[in-house]
């Protein structure tokens, strides 16, 4: 009886314990960027479901890999910072102001341990007023429309670059 069980049992324990190591690392979209999607977008008290639930998330997620382009608020047209927010939360039907210093005058302050995927972040990068804009997506991660040039995309928000510009985040009421 017990080699009979043995010969049953251990290919069911090696099918489990090979499955507990399997892993496939992200894969890169068409600007070689890390596909977010393999990621989870949790961040305090989120669940990776929850925040990936996030219509206004979702739909600026979509928009990885446009052309950034100075103005603009459409995928035809290609996004500027606060364009790609403007466009995602007028896409689920939310009316937000269209420049980063408005929004972040709408937006409801949010301390940074509090931040929740799909939050807004908010940068000085070029003096002291508020002039970039973008999603949290998680710990670490900011999806944004960066500069001329370049595609939305998401950054490392943690770098010396951003933590030196960073001026808040706010949540859409």
């Amino acid at each position: 009886m017990p080699a009979s069980i043995l010969r049953l049992g251990l290919p069911v324990l090696l099918a489990i314990s090979l499955g507990a190591c399997s892993w496939a690392p992200p894969q890169a979209d068409h600007t070689g960027a890390s596909r977010v999607d393999s990621v989870p977008a949790s961040g305090p008290g989120q669940s990776a479901r929850k925040a990936s639930n996030n219509p206004v998330l979702l739909t600026a997620r979509q928009m990885i890999g446009i052309n950034y382009s100075y103005g603009g608020h459409s995928p035809d047209t290609g996004f500027d910072c606060s364009g790609l927010v403007y466009y995602a939360h007028r896409a689920n039907g939310i009316d937000v102001p269209r420049t980063a210093r408005a929004l972040y005058d709408f937006s409801q302050p949010v301390d940074r341990d509090e931040l929740r995927p799909g939050d807004l972040m908010f940068f000085r990068t070029s003096g002291k007023r508020v002039s970039h804009v973008g999603f949290y997506m998680g710990p670490g991660r900011l999806l944004h429309a960066p500069s001329t040039g370049k595609q939305v995309t998401v950054a490392d928000y943690r770098t010396t670059y951003w933590r030196a510009r960073y001026a808040g985040a706010g949540r859409v009421r």
